[in-house]
């Protein structure tokens, strides 16, 4: 998992693909911009865009993927995400293909760290990573966020 500023995306991936990205989809992020899915490359890199009240962590989903990795930031509010070592967890749920997603149960001796997005900076979480999103932050209850899927 990396945790950066927002600027510096274009030190993790390909330069090409920080170009498409920066192009296609940051030069339009803004506070108004609808909510949905943005293609800047096909299947191979998309946005998605989405607003939603935050949640205590214990009624958040724990998830993996294995197809994409994803770079996730807050256009406006913050939330907390939990990383966790997918390797250290039990699956709930067999691997759905087309929603590229694993759900896990939540295992309080797993090793776990905490991050709290804010407007301006990105984490980007590989698929050896189990997440969960959509945590609560203090008294910020609403967070309008993106989610750029990155195939690896």
């Amino acid at each position: 998992m990396v945790y950066d500023k927002l600027e510096n995306l274009k030190e993790y991936i390909s330069e090409a693909d920080y170009e498409l990205i920066d192009s296609k989809f940051f030069k339009i992020i803004n506070p108004d911009m609808e909510e949905g899915e943005y293609k800047i490359d096909g299947d191979r890199i998309y946005a998605k865009v989405m607003s939603y009240d935050t949640k205590e962590a214990k009624d958040c989903k724990l998830e993996t993927h294995n197809a994409y990795r994803d770079i996730q930031g807050t256009i406006s509010g913050v939330e907390g995400i939990d990383i966790y070592k997918r390797s250290e967890l039990q699956a709930e749920t067999a691997y759905n293909a087309d929603n590229d997603v694993t759900f896990y149960s939540r295992n309080e001796e797993a090793h776990m760290m905490r991050i709290n997005d804010l407007p301006g900076y990105f984490s980007l979480i590989g698929t050896e990573e189990a997440h969960c999103a959509q945590i609560r932050v203090g008294n910020i209850k609403r967070v309008k966020k993106f989610v750029i899927k990155y195939r690896i």
